[in-house]
């Protein structure tokens, strides 16, 4: 009798976390009109922003919207985000749900909610994330992204950086880092914006499944643009 309460009870318990895990995965797509805010919010800044030559040799870039301090200093809290690779040919990928946790930001130099933005120059690191997760530890050279200050004479990004974060709260941008800090696939959120049950991030980034949405459509379009230097 005993064990079979015990079964019931885990049972029970099974179901409650996995009823959580898809409610929450089914907020997600949040994320992408968040992620569309920050990029618009970047594109209007006249001077002090992302270089668009950054981002045209780009081979992804992950933007992790509205973060809190405590989403990074309460263990097991994550910020929620999302990652498009950038092929050869300039072409955007669908979004891949992804989370950031741990790090050593600087949390005290920081407002909030803060935006949180990484530019990846490695497809090393990209593929990473892909296959499951990306610990930046000290092997993986991480830095403050640069900024352009006068918009005739573009930033150069330091050649031997793989990754440059960038991290903007009240509308300015932090001269702090992210290392330290683990990038991981979101799978619920993926199965439950793709509609398919265990979609790897490497269909998604392929283009093997897609979701052609207004919003997914328009977050492509303001990266190309801002590439382009539109």
């Amino acid at each position: 009798m005993k064990k079979s309460r015990f079964v019931i009870a885990a049972t029970a318990t099974l179901f409650f976390c996995m009823s959580i895990s898809t409610a929450l995965a089914k907020e997600r797509p949040k994320d992408i009109t968040n992620a569309i805010r920050v990029v618009n919010e970047i594109t209007a800044i006249k001077k002090d922003r992302i270089p668009s030559e950054l981002l045209q040799s780009a081979k992804g870039i992950a933007i992790f919207p509205g973060a809190s301090k405590s989403d990074f200093m309460v263990s097991g809290k994550s910020v929620s985000g999302i990652l498009l690779a950038h092929d050869n040919e300039g072409m955007w990928s669908n979004p891949v749900f992804i989370t950031l946790s741990g790090g050593t930001l600087g949390w005290q130099m920081v407002g909030e909610p803060m935006d949180i933005i990484l530019v990846f120059k490695s497809n090393e690191r990209v593929d990473a994330i892909i296959k499951d997760k990306l610990y930046m530890d000290i092997k993986v050279k991480i830095q403050p992204g640069p900024l352009v200050k006068n918009m005739k004479t573009p930033a150069k990004a330091e050649p031997k950086t793989e990754i440059n974060s960038y991290v903007r709260a009240r509308g300015a941008f932090a001269d702090v880092s992210v290392a330290s800090s683990t990038v991981q696939i979101d799978n619920a959120a993926n199965d439950a914006f793709y509609g398919k049950q265990k979609i790897s991030a490497g269909d998604i980034v392929s283009g093997k499944k897609e979701n052609t949405s207004e919003e997914v459509k328009n977050l492509k379009r303001l990266l190309t643009e801002y590439a382009a230097g539109k």
